[in-house]
Parts: C-alpha cells; structure tokens; sequence
C-alpha cells in the first residue's frame, strides 16, 4: 500500500510561485492581444515563457501598446523590413531603446523596468522573464490609473479552476525555478602577479650623457577595476545619452510629418469653401443676381482669401523641408518669418463673432437656405457639421501651430542648430493664439448668456451685456423666509416646496421659477422658465443655513443684505456638495465685484483730481503769464488785489496811490454798490474769484470754520459796503471843514483824514480776509 507523502516546504513554494508566473504570462498575452488587437501567436512557436520573450524581442509589440496608451510617447515603429543580422538588432534596439524610455515618461519606477538584454539574450532565464512580465504588469497598472492618459483596458482574471495549467506549463516552470546559474557559483580567481620590470642597463659610453631613467608606476588590482567601474559607467551614461538623442530626433520627425499633414489637410478645407462657396456667391453678385447681399458676403468670410494664400506659400516651404528631412533640418526660420503675418488670423478672429451672426441671419433667407442644401448634397461633412465647422478652422489654426511648435521645442536640444528660432516662434505664436482664445471664450460666453435669455419669460431688462460674464447654473428648492416670533420647523415634503433655476453670472445672481412641465433635479426639464428674481451681488452676502432650520434632508444657503441683517432668499439641495459649491462660487463671485468696483471707483476719484490739477495749473499759468505781461508794459491788470504782505511792485506814482487805469477793491464795490461814476471796471466774475482758491488749497485757518464761496462773497460785499459808507462820510466832512477855512479844524481834519485812510487799509485786510478764510493772497486776478 503506498503511503500518502505530505508535500514539503520547499515544494509548496515552488507550487505557488510557479502559480503566480503562470498567471502573468497568460494575463501578459491576454493584455497585449487586447491592446493591439492583434493575435499575439507565430506558428513557429507555442505559448511558454521563452515563447513569449522571443515574440517580444524585436520590440515592435511593445511599442504598439505603448502607442495604444498615448501616440506621443512612441515618435516612430521600424517593422520587419531589415533583412540583414545586423539590421535586424538595430531595429530591435530601437524599438526596444524607445519602449522603455516611454516607460520612463509615463511614470515606471527603475526596479520594474527590465533592461534590453534581459529580452534579447538568447537562453532567457526566470530573472529576465520575470523582469518582462512585471515591467508588463506595472505599465497596465500605471496606465489606467493615470487619469491624463484616456485607457481603459484592465489587466484579465485568470482563473486556473476554469483553464487550469498544462503539464507542459508545470513542467517549464519547475525547470526555470530549479535550474541554477552556473555561474553564479564560480570560485574566483586570485589575481595575478604582475611582474615587476626592471630597467635595461644603458650601454651607452660613459662619455655620452646618460638619459634619466623613467620607471612605470604599477597599477594594483583595486585600481583596474576602479577603471573598469568608470568606463563601465562612462559608457553606460553614453549609450542612455546616445537612445535620448535618437528618440528625440524620431520625434522631432514625427512632429513634422503631423505639421505637413495638417497643414495639407487645412490648405485643401480652406480651398473647397473658397471655389464652392464665396466664389459662387461672388459671381451671383456680379451677375446682378445676388443670393446674399455684399456686405454679408464680406462679413461672413471677412479675410479668409489673404489667409489662405499665404498658408499655401508655408505648405510649399514646408514640403521642401520635411521631403529632405535629416535630423539637423530647420523649420523654426519659416515659423518665425509667418508670425508677423498671423496678425491677420486675430482680424478674422475679430470678425467671427460676427460672421457668425450674420450666416444665421442669412439662412432664414430662402436663397441662400437653397444654395447650403445644394451643397450639403455634394458634400457629407458639410450636412454633418454645416458651413460653421469650416469658418472656425481658422480660428483653431493657430492654437494647434502653438501646441505642435511647443512639442518640437521639447524634443529639440539646446545645442541644436534649429532650436533658438523654434524658442522665438512659439512665443510669437503662442501670443497671438491666447488673443485668439480670449476671443473665442467671449464669444461662447455671448452665445451662453443669449441662449439663457431666450429661454427666460417675464424679463423686462436685456440680459446680454458687454460686460456680463456666466458663471454657474443649477437648481434648487426656495425656503420660506423665518417669521419673527415662529419657530422654524424642518421641511420634509420637497412637493411642497417651489423649485427655481438659477444663474450666477459675475455681477448678479438670477433666479427663474420652473413651468408647470417638464421634472426637476435630473429629470426632463424644461425649455422655458419664468422670471423670479435679480440681485446685485453688491448688494448681498451668502451663508450657510443650519440644520435645525433646513432638516437633516435638506442642505441650504442664505441670502442676506450687505448688513446680514435682512434675509432675502433662502435656497436648499439635496445634495451637501452643490450648496458648498454654490457658496464658494458665490463669495468668489461677490468678492471679484466688490474690487472690481472699488478700482472703478479709485479710476474715477483719480481721474477728478488729475482734471482739477490740471485745470489749476492751467489758470495758474494763464494769470502768471498775464501778470508778466502787465509788468513788461508798465500798465496793471483790471483787479489788483494787494495782501497784507504787500509784495506787488509800486507803479512810478505815489506809493499808496494807485495808478490810473486801476481799480482797488474799494473803489470797486463802492460803486457796485452805489453807482459812483469813479469806478469804470467792471464786477468780477466768478471764475476770477475762485483762482486765487484753487491757488491756496490751504488758505481756511484751523482756527476758523470753513465758509462756501457764496458765504465768503456776501461777507466780503458786506464789509466792502460798510466801509464806503464810512469813506463817502469821513470825505463829505473834510470837504466842508476846508470851505470853512478854519486854521483851528486843521489838526482835526487831517486826524479825520488819517483815520479814514486806515480805516480803509483795515477794510481792505478784513474784507479780503474774510474772503480767502482768514489767510490774505497778494496776487492780481485777471477779467
């Protein structure tokens, strides 16, 4: 009877790990004939472990998935072409070379990368499969959970219960984990005894001079494989250079094949809407049986003509260059020399907007509605797409020359004849494709707002703005505003509460009620809503609601003034998510108004004080060159006020009595006020008054209250009046006491004379005084 033998240790690990290879290399197969969708078999070999690293030895598999994750990680593919050994390895070496730095750029750690030879050896052993199979493994990994690369293609469950393995797979196994290097267990030899040399004795005469004798310095063991060490790793970092600069050069061919592809297939898109349609509508407009009118004709395809004439002159500088392509070719001089007339694509971009507008004007017409369907029969794409999908290609031109330049800048080295012009070129380009963007951005945000406004009822103002920005829109549920002195409860029937739609744009907040059709909150809606509310987002604060006013089913948010006093609106969703959305959106929102507005405010307060500055030192030059003129002839302006200071110069006459032709103040109002044939100047106006203001921005004393002009002017008419009365008074007096002829009223008249003269000096510091707050200019005022 035979004794049941338990299985020991030993064989039990190599059961499971000969389990676990089998299953990588039966998912290895499954994942590459997936990826590629080819059939990953040749009827030369079987499905086993060496089978499967001489399938992927030329490299070209590898490279077809690798492809399949991301075109731009692999710039070229040699396929089996060569027909020579030594060709055939340099196929495979690239191929190989470009697959593992591909492997590299998407993110493979070192230790899960295998190296050439462990491919391309010819007896592989478990070390190099499993290298291959795990290098395999990680990059499906890698690849689907990396969400910049759109792949989608899991590694395959093998279930050994369903396909178990085949006694020819067990028994490849078990030898490949049995099977020793033998290698591995050389003794190593001693190092060798180098002998040392002696030097020759010279036989040379004794009367020759004799040659100093140089000896070798002896190398040691440590120190040649130090060498050895070094040289290894020189050429290591070479070859890893050498692969870098080959696979750079593939991809900078490569990029240029897609630049002339695409630009043949632009040329030819541009072409057909030039010959079938702007040139038959030109000749309907000649012959005097015009389907659009000119103007339309012109603002639809604007410049469409210049721009497909000179792209025609770059496709032909283009197919020059990339038919001799060479690694050392240039491209970045035809790119630099066309960025100074891609200004004309952002006159195009310009007008789009409008040739938009103006095409969907032009298809209610019944000819030209017509014309598009006798076309659309000819051609399928544009039944497909419409006459618009060829208006925006040039639009997306530019961006697509930026993104392919900034790809062949990356692939190029600094050191390359062909990368200082590439560098020049893409910044030009790259500034003249963000206006192009900005503008295509504007203008969906045009079509977004005009899109919401038509489906909008009961809105009494225009929702376009130039300067209207659409930011979010959702739906919620409204909550009755709290009611002073009454609980708040929770809302558990949502059909009892109204749903709204509503828009955050970047200045207000709009809030529409749904129509009686149409679901909510994920179902059918519908096309038209009814105006509800606006709100200014000056004018409110957003914040969040508790849970004991909304209910643990409810997630809300308020609305309040700027105070946060007054509610205004309140909002609830189901879902937590969208109100903390919401809230975010909405403060953001708020705050972009609110500096947006303080800066307009600061423009403006800015832009007051630079025209009063200016318009100060203009009347300030104006009296300045007029005083200069006064004094160069000798003759004195219509106004002379004198300050306190007195630093006006005296006129050759007496030195308190003024010149004739000019009037003092005095004199001035007194016969304003009395109609006194002496005074012949007339009032001043109020401009002449207010120069001598904007020409003391600190004439109010700290002391006095600050009076307005008209209260200054009545106080200074006031003054001026009093004193003439006692001018006409202290005269009329002095008139009479010289007719009397007394010689004892003598010292009093002159003492009446003398006081009176004073007396107007003090009416004149008072009054004028009091007219510039306190603060007396000496200056000259011109009429």
């Amino acid at each position: 009877m035979q004794m049941y033998q338990q299985p020991t240790r030993k064989s039990t690990m190599i059961r499971e790990k000969s389990d676990d290879l089998l299953r990588l290399k039966r998912g290895a197969y499954k994942w590459i004939e997936t990826v590629t969708g080819k059939t990953l078999t040749d009827p030369r070999l079987g499905q086993g472990f060496v089978d499967l690293i001489a399938l992927l030895v030329d490299g070209e598999q590898l490279c077809r998935v690798m492809q399949a994750i991301s075109p731009k990680l692999i710039p070229r593919i040699k396929t089996k072409r060569a027909t020579t050994t030594t060709a055939v390895i340099f196929r495979s070496n690239e191929n190989l070379s470009f697959f593992l730095q591909a492997c590299e750029e998407v993110g493979l750690p070192r230790h899960k990368r295998f190296a050439i030879h462990d491919i391309t050896t010819i007896t592989p052993n478990l070390v190099n499969i499993k290298r291959v199979l795990d290098c395999i493994y990680t990059l499906c990994k890698i690849a689907n959970e990396d969400p910049k690369y759109e792949f989608n293609v899991p590694w395959p469950n093998i279930d050994f219960i369903a396909e178990p393995p085949t006694n020819e797979e067990s028994r490849e196994i078990e030898m490949l984990i049995l099977s020793k290097d033998p290698s591995a267990h050389k003794e190593p030899t001693p190092p060798k005894e180098l002998p040392v040399e002696k030097p020759a004795e010279s036989e040379a005469s004794s009367s020759q001079p004799i040659e100093p004798i140089v000896q070798k310095a002896l190398i040691t063991d440590k120190e040649k494989a130090a060498i050895k060490i070094q040289s290894a790793a020189r050429g290591w970092f070479a070859r890893i250079k050498y692969r870098k600069l080959v696979r750079g050069y593939a991809y900078r061919e490569h990029v240029a094949q897609e630049i002339l592809s695409t630009e043949k297939t632009y040329i030819s898109s541009l072409t057909w809407v030039k010959n079938n349609v702007l040139t038959p509508l030109r000749n309907a407009i000649d012959s005097h049986t015009p389907i659009i009118e000119d103007n339309e004709l012109r603002v639809i395809f604007s410049n469409l003509e210049i721009i497909l004439s000179y792209n025609q002159i770059l496709l032909e500088q283009l197919e020059s260059r990339v038919g001799n392509w060479t690694p050392h070719q240039l491209l970045g001089d035809i790119f630099l020399q066309i960025a100074s007339y891609l200004k004309i694509y952002s006159q195009y971009c310009s007008n789009y907007n409008d040739a938009l507008k103006t095409l969907l004007d032009c298809k209610k017409q019944p000819k030209f509605a017509k014309f598009l369907d006798d076309l659309k029969k000819k051609n399928e794409s544009l039944l497909l797409t419409g006459l618009e999908d060829y208006l925006i290609r040039p639009v997306q031109r530019i961006p697509r020359y930026n993104l392919l330049l900034l790809d062949l800048v990356k692939h190029t080295t600094p050191d390359h004849p062909d990368y200082a012009n590439l560098a020049n070129a893409e910044k030009k380009v790259k500034s003249v494709a963000e206006h192009m963007n900005e503008k295509k951005r504007e203008f969906e945000n045009i079509m977004k707002v005009t899109e919401i406004q038509e489906t909008i009822e009961g809105n009494s103002e225009p929702l376009a703005r130039p300067h209207r920005r659409f930011v979010l829109e959702g739906e919620f549920y409204e909550l009755p505003l709290p009611v002073e002195g009454k609980k708040s409860g929770t809302f558990k029937k949502l059909e009892l509460l109204k749903p709204l739609c509503v828009f955050l744009f970047n200045d207000i907040f709009l809030v529409t009620s749904k129509t009686s059709s149409g679901g909510f909150l994920g179902k059918s809606r519908s096309l038209k809503k009814d105006f509800y509310q606006q709100y200014k987002l000056l004018k409110i604060r957003v914040m969040s609601l508790d849970e004991t006013y909304t209910g643990p089913n409810l997630h809300g948010l308020a609305l309040t003034t700027v105070t946060r006093r007054a509610p205004l609106l309140h909002l609830a969703t189901t879902d937590p998510k969208v109100r903390d959305q919401w809230i975010q959106a909405l403060e953001d929102e708020i705050n972009g108004a609110t500096m947006q507005y303080k800066e307009h405010e600061d423009r403006v307060t800015n832009t007051a004080k630079d025209r009063v500055e200016d318009a100060k030192l203009q009347l300030e030059k104006q009296f300045k060159n007029a005083r200069i003129r006064s004094l160069s002839t000798g003759t004195m302006l219509p106004l002379d006020i004198v300050g306190a200071g007195g630093d006006t110069p005296n006129t050759p006459n007496t030195p308190n009595t003024p010149s004739p032709g000019s009037v003092t103040p005095n004199t001035f109002f007194s016969s304003n006020e009395s109609g006194d044939s002496e005074a012949s100047s007339p009032p001043p106006s109020p401009l002449m008054l207010s120069v001598d203001l904007l020409s003391s921005p600190d004439s109010s004393s700290g002391d006095q209250p600050k009076m307005s002009l008209r209260e200054k002017r009545l106080a200074m008419q006031k003054e001026a009046i009093g004193h003439t009365h006692s001018r006409k008074h202290s005269s009329t007096n002095s008139h009479d006491g010289s007719n009397g002829g007394s010689a004892s009223s003598s010292p009093s008249i002159s003492n009446r004379k003398s006081g009176s003269e004073s007396s107007e000096k003090e009416g004149k510091k008072s009054s004028f005084s009091s007219f510039f707050g306190g603060k007396v200019k000496s200056s000259t005022l011109k009429l």
